[in-house]
């Protein structure tokens, strides 16, 4: 918390809150004995993309002692239409569902104007919304990587056609 209160970010314990599932599903995978400490960190959906850039920035001095940061969550993540969809397990990406996709893909460098509350991550698709609450761990992540981090895509697979689980690291 304290790198947190050197940046300009107040930060508070809430106790007594489980994980949510963007941290227990990929932890569960990675570590299945959860046999490592675990800190979550809440997105906060009204503040953009610049601001949990600065956030990861802010947490990047912690790479130096050994501590893995990752945002997780979907590219898109429409659990209406995962759920009323009807849409079979395999069943290929939606239009805009890749069209998305590509457009994270083809964006190296994450600069705040690119994934900025105007352009994205609320940026329409084909008539859908892209949700903060999903795409907002990729800008966290982004800028925990530090100054003039790329990404590279590292996994890509859709689900049900509607959910991007594409996996990205930052070096």
């Amino acid at each position: 918390m304290t790198l947190l209160a050197q940046s300009g970010f107040p930060a508070q314990k809430i106790a007594g809150r489980g994980f949510d599932h963007g941290v227990w599903v990929p932890l569960s995978q990675l570590y299945p004995e959860a046999d490592i400490p675990v800190v979550q960190m809440a997105i906060l959906a009204n503040a953009g993309a610049g601001y949990h850039i600065a956030l990861g920035r802010a947490l990047a001095p912690l790479r130096q002692h050994g501590v893995l940061i990752m945002g997780s969550g979907s590219l898109t993540h429409n659990l209406t239409e995962v759920f009323n969809g009807g849409h079979a397990i395999d069943a290929p990406a939606q239009d805009w569902v890749q069209d998305f996709d590509d457009w994270i893909l083809a964006r190296p460098r994450l600069a705040r104007s690119t994934l900025s509350p105007t352009i994205a991550p609320s940026r329409p698709m084909r008539g859908k919304i892209i949700r903060p609450r999903s795409i907002l761990p990729l800008p966290f992540a982004f800028g925990a990587a530090g100054e003039g981090a790329k990404g590279k895509r590292v996994h890509a697979s859709v689900e049900r056609g509607v959910m991007a689980m594409d996996a990205y690291i930052f070096e």
